[in-house]
């Protein structure tokens, strides 16, 4: 506690959500006034102190606050002071008059002599002389406590009580506290020395541990950090540990204090059980040796103070519960994930519970399951099957304050299913999965290919029958059903899934799971040699020939080939139905329930008649096997007529309502899986596709633009479908050398730079999971290696506007990256692959100088005619320039300074230079960015030869070089480039059928304001996204409801917006409540104190700077007082220069990003308009609203500061230039 002495503190720490009670009150009082208090609770004090050399008594506040307890202040002003808390059972609150007073009486009579009690203790604690005890009290009896009883006119005397009207609010108990504690005429002050001994004797003990040795009887001190973690942590959660030493502490302490609190009741509990797995027999071994006697001598330490019961019988007690109710059991690592262990009544040694390990936390809501493993050394699956983790994600958590439920991957699937299909246990209607919207058009397609046209009227036949017949079924198609279940918790891959062959499962409600493999006839004949009876055959043929006409014989082995190429097809279908029986028993298996199985197979032989196929009993095959035929897709009758006669009289065993949800689970939810590859800092667990987003990704025409408010997935969608096109090329085992370039323009610096880190990494770990069908694991590094290769070189990630500190003048922006990868990153990279990565990100500025290039060319042509030949000339300088272009260091120092030259050229003010026009933007942006590279390159000597080259091929570029091209945010290219982007956007893509997705903002002030006609028309028909899913619900109505239009600049110009995109009609996506928004008033001066006493106060020590996000409202604000908060923060949070930055920014320079903890700073001044829909828009939890009072002078340095900011963007010499030709006052 090294702030014991200016804090205030509460011990055992308190977690965000801690409900309304005397210790958070007490803790807030201290808070706002500055107070140095140390607050101690426990239920039982004298307890507590008696156990001192022991520990393990501590826990959460929301475990005894409805209980009776005791609470410590020691406060540094106004000493030592003891709070009885007293709860009264149902019958005693039912009492009235003087039997009402005698009970009241009696429990203040019990508090006093607990008092008494305690300063006997303290003087046995050491405190030696009864006036050092004394000196310790400003208030020489207790304060008693009744939160649950009205104050009556009869009251006790000579006691300091509290009654239900003073703990019913923070306001009315300050209010008591001031007039009977603070008010005081004399002035206390406790000495310091009695002040640490204070601290020693009542805050000490809550961290005391044992040693771990049994041949030693000391002990030692939790961390800080430990405690809170095994006081707040969830129940369930993966905690994040990379050292064995600090899992083992862990570990070890959280049983002894389960079980010392056993024994520190007058009742003990016998009928909970402890399960230890470890993965190897001589850990487990060492620990069954020496952990029941470590966490003896707590546990008989707490028992003697209150048993009267001899040494002996203690002992045996003890011993007995902890043989009892502690288990060890090794298992190897991978059985502890992937095998069940049951958990009953009663476990012992001769039963370790092996069988049922996944169910044991599924069905234990309040027992603890705490798996610790380094998240590198965890399998991917698993960790995203555990929703709550511990680390740099321990505030990703919305409410801290409830519960976490961990599940299975299975359980995540049913969970979705239900969310997803609400009433699928009970509606009476067929589901298509993924649906079709243009079935007509999936027909005409497919005219080229008689067998997949034949499969995709079968797949729309059963479709169209499961809707008039009312079948409770799912209908689902897809290339590879064991390699989707295989990469479920990847997902993806929807790309051009509605193309090529397919095979299709129905799940039905009552009869199950009917696999389908659709076989358009091949007569072609086998490649294999010829079987014996084909070889008979044949000679057959050879004898008859003598006897036969030619045609005869033709008509014979046309026959006989149409009858072979049957068999293959059925046996090419039997093959393909084995590995999908297969692959959902390794489903099922692997998720740990009941055995499900296949309740029918089919073989449609859609150009087969039925007196050609030979089927087999039923009772020959398992599962049994069915044929659809040609006669049976002639029309709706008769395919119906297959349903009735074919398909109902052999599915006999019907399935539950729980085997069909895990049926969906395992076939359906796959479908819409997606990793969670938001805007975050951090990584987070596993995610599902909403329908609507699957059908865009699925149905989405090439031509798209989307529109939809902050938090509707925007960005996410542009990623998943730029994921699903790279997964596209690795779904055969031959891949090509690809060439299809993807280009994502995104529109500010922090996104663009989380893009760089983020998207090839992602894109990678997804065409890995298609990969590994076809490789073999000694394979993976180098194929790996080939699939990173081939993604950089298609991949192209622009900016239209980078940040100061991430681009521009020397190269600052690379720098960034590598100060956001840690050490262990950096290690792990090798420097071939460093050199690709920093090559790669340098090929993206330079397709950024091609971008504004050719926008430029487009932007002339619209000139007047006097700025027309001048720009004109311009360019044509500048195309010389380019195509001209050597790969030499010499060539790109000349074409920076020419570019310059030309840029400054003409120039009068700074704001022509700044923000006249497309032209001036186009020409401004490709200048500072020939500057950063020729800065970059100059620094690394060692990829200056791939990056000449690649400057010279992209200058060079004639024709169309993008297949692919998808806009982020495009609102914000129509404020300086106007429709000329769209132009030039469509002239670079190739001819082909690739995608050009649009999204916008249409509540953003730039969306119709600066839009020329001809984008206004294309956002008002954008598709839209009404559906919020980023925000708590509390989040949600911040900007949604309770948003002031004159507070932001958004609302404040009526008519700029999307008349038809509505702020009213947008949706939450879920009830999620979340923390309550909080809002603070904070002078300028005191921004990084108030911020950080917030972090301190709701989240304790250890949060992660990489989940908080600090944005100004106001740019000017931000420009002022920015990178003061900054520095100050990041001291007091001790981010170094190897670990990420702290993120402080203005809030629409963090559009398309998200954090956990967002403070959003606005200025109270009431003329100060400010980004507040962008920053309030931006929390995924926890939103604080800090309302910043400023000065007058920091308010007139924000208007000079504006006009300076593009400036610190230019290296000196060419600044030196600019202030020669301009006027910058």
């Amino acid at each position: 506690m090294c702030d014991w002495e200016t804090f205030t503190r509460v011990v055992p720490p308190l977690g965000d959500g801690t409900h309304s009670s005397l210790v958070s009150f007490l803790l807030e009082f201290g808070k706002k006034h500055g107070e140095s208090m140390l607050i101690v609770y426990s239920r039982n004090m004298k307890q507590l102190v008696k156990c001192r050399f022991h520990g393990g008594l501590y826990e959460r506040l929301e475990k005894i606050q409805e209980c009776d307890h005791d609470i410590i202040i020691i406060d540094r002003h106004r000493g030592f002071f003891f709070l009885k808390v007293n709860y009264l059972d149902e019958k005693q609150q039912e009492q009235t008059g003087d039997p009402r007073f005698l009970l009241i009486q009696e429990k203040c009579d019990i508090a006093k002599r607990d008092f008494d009690h305690l300063k006997a203790l303290m003087m046995e604690a050491g405190m030696k002389k009864r006036k050092q005890v004394n000196e310790c009290f400003s208030l020489h009896f207790p304060i008693i406590a009744f939160p649950r009883v009205r104050k009556e006119e009869k009251q006790s005397q000579n006691a300091l009580v509290l009654y239900e009207e003073q703990c019913q609010s923070q306001e009315h108990f300050e209010t008591w506290w001031n007039k009977h504690i603070n008010q005081k005429p004399k002035k206390f002050k406790l000495k310091p020395e009695a002040h640490l001994t204070l601290l020693a004797i009542f805050g000490a003990p809550v961290y005391v541990t044992a040693v771990l040795d049994n041949e030693e009887a000391g002990f030692q001190f939790l961390t800080e950090r430990e405690l809170e973690f095994l006081v707040l942590e969830p129940t369930k959660c993966i905690i994040n540990e990379a050292s064995e030493t600090r899992t083992m502490k862990l570990m070890k302490e959280k049983a002894r204090n389960i079980i010392t609190k056993w024994f520190s009741q007058r009742q003990i509990t016998e009928a909970e059980h402890i399960l230890v797995l470890g993965s190897t027999e001589n850990a487990m071994e060492e620990l069954s040796e020496t952990m029941p006697e470590w966490i003896g001598r707590s546990a008989m330490a707490t028992y003697s103070t209150w048993t009267s019961k001899s040494l002996e019988e203690k002992g045996n007690m003890v011993s007995t519960v902890i043989q009892r109710c502690l288990t060890f059991c090794a298992l190897p690592s991978i059985d502890i994930i992937n095998e069940e262990t049951r958990r009953d009544d009663e476990i012992s040694k001769e039963e370790p519970a092996a069988s049922n390990l996944r169910h044991l936390y599924l069905d234990h809501a309040e027992g603890y399951f705490w798996l610790f493993s380094p998240q590198d050394e965890l399998p991917g699956k698993v960790y995203a099957e555990l929703n709550c983790s511990y680390g740099s994600e321990v505030v990703a958590r919305i409410d801290r304050s409830k519960p976490a439920k961990e599940t299975t991957w299975l359980y995540q699937a049913e969970q979705f299913i239900k969310k997803t299909y609400r009433e699928w246990e009970t509606e009476k209607t067929t589901h298509l999965v993924p649906y079709v919207e243009d079935r007509d058009e999936w027909i005409k397609k497919a005219e080229h290919d008689s067998g997949i046209k034949a499969e995709r009227s079968l797949i729309l036949s059963l479709y169209e029958l499961g809707k008039r017949k009312q079948l409770p079924m799912f209908i689902t198609y897809n290339r590879n059903f064991a390699h989707l279940i295989k990469r479920k918790d990847v997902g993806g891959a929807s790309e051009g899934i509605l193309t090529g062959e397919h095979d299709i499962v129905l799940i039905h409600r009552e009869l199950g799971a009917v696999f389908m493999q659709v076989k358009n006839l091949d007569t072609k004949p086998s490649e294999e040699k010829p079987s014996n009876a084909e070889k008979n055959s044949d000679s057959k043929l050879t004898q008859v020939e003598h006897c036969n006409t030619a045609g005869n014989r033709e008509s014979m082995k046309t026959d006989m080939k149409r009858k072979n190429a049957i068999k293959r097809s059925i046996k090419a279908a039997e093959g393909q139905l084995e590995k999908d029986v297969n692959s959902l028993k390794a489903a099922i298996q692997e998720s740990g329930v009941d055995d499900i199985n296949v309740s029918l197979c089919v073989i449609a032989l859609v150009n087969v008649r039925r007196d050609e196929v030979k089927e087999k009993p039923l009772c020959d095959s398992s599962p049994p096997t069915a044929f659809l035929c040609e006669e049976d897709l002639k029309s709706e009758e008769a395919i119906e007529h297959w349903w009735d006669e074919h398909i109902i009289p052999k599915l006999q065993n019907s399935i539950d309502s729980r085997t069909f949800l895990k049926l969906l689970a395992i076939y359906i939810a796959p479908v819409y899986v997606t990793p969670a590859h938001t805007a975050r800092m951090n990584t987070q667990k596993l995610n599902f596709l909403t329908a609507d987003k699957l059908d865009i990704l699925v149905n989405g025409p090439k031509d798209f633009v989307v529109k939809g408010a902050a938090g509707t997935g925007k960005t996410w969608l542009l990623q998943e479908k730029i994921r699903n096109i790279v997964m596209s090329w690795f779904r055969h085992e031959s891949v090509q050398d690809e060439d299809e370039k993807i280009i994502l323009i995104c529109c500010n610096g922090i996104l663009y730079s989380h893009l760089l880190d983020t998207l090839p990494d992602l894109l990678v770990t997804s065409a890995m999971a298609m990969r590994r069908r076809w490789i073999q694991k000694t394979q993976d590094e180098n194929e790996k290696r080939r699939v990173k290769d081939i993604i950089l070189k298609n991949l192209i990630v622009c900016c239209k506007k980078h940040e100061i500190d991430l681009l521009y003048g020397d190269g600052s922006w690379m720098e960034s990256y590598d100060k956001a990868r840690s050490p262990s990153e950096k290690e792990e990279e090798n420097e071939e692959f460093q050199t690709a990565n920093l090559v790669w990100r340098i090929r993206n500025v330079t397709w950024e100088i091609f971008l504004f290039y050719r926008i430029l060319l487009d932007s002339v042509v619209s000139l007047p005619p006097k700025k027309k030949e001048r720009w004109t000339r311009k360019a044509d300088i500048i195309q010389s320039l380019f195509r001209s272009f050597i790969p030499e260091m010499k060539d790109l120092r000349f074409l920076n300074e020419k570019i310059w030259a030309i840029a400054l050229e003409g120039l009068e003010n700074l704001d022509q230079l700044m923000n006249e026009g497309s032209v001036d933007q186009s020409m401004l942006e490709m200048s500072l960015r020939l500057s950063s590279c020729r800065a970059r390159v100059t620094k690394l000597p060692e990829i200056q030869s791939p990056v000449l080259l690649d400057l010279e091929k992209i200058f060079k570029t004639i024709e169309s070089p993008f297949h692919h091209v998808f806009v982020d945010e495009a609102e914000e290219l129509c404020c300086s480039l106007s429709d000329h982007w769209l132009d030039s956007l469509r002239s670079l893509q190739k001819q082909g059928g690739g995608y050009f997705w649009r999204t916008y903002d249409p509540l953003s002030p730039f969306s119709m304001t600066e839009m020329p006609d001809s984008l206004k028309k294309e956002l008002e028909d954008a598709h839209s996204l009404l559906t919020v899913l980023r925000n708590p619900v509390s989040v949600f109505h911040t900007w949604t409801t309770h948003l002031d239009r004159e507070r932001d600049v958004q609302l404040s110009f009526p008519g700029t917006h999307d008349a038809a995109y509505k702020r009213e009609e947008i949706l939450s996506g879920h009830d999620l409540q979340g923390p309550n928004v909080e809002r603070f008033p904070v002078h300028s001066s005191n921004l990084p104190e108030k911020i950080l006493e917030i972090l301190r106060e709701k989240f304790g020590s250890g949060r992660h700077p990489g989940d908080i996000a600090v944005l100004f409202a106001d740019h000017g604000d931000f420009l002022v007082h920015g990178e003061r908060l900054r520095k100050e923060m990041e001291e007091k949070l001790r981010v170094y220069s190897t670990t990420r930055r702290l993120l402080v920014h203005h809030a629409q320079s963090f559009k398309g990003m998200e954090a956990p903890i967002v403070f959003l700073i606005t200025n109270q001044r009431s003329n100060r308009k400010g980004n507040i829909y962008l920053g309030a828009s931006r929390s995924t939890s926890h939103l604080f609203l800090i309302d910043m009072e400023a000065t007058e002078q920091e308010d007139e340095q924000v208007n000079r500061e504006q006009r300076k900011i593009r400036l610190a963007t230019l290296s000196p010499d060419i600044l030196k230039k600019l202030l020669s030709k301009v006027n910058l006052r």
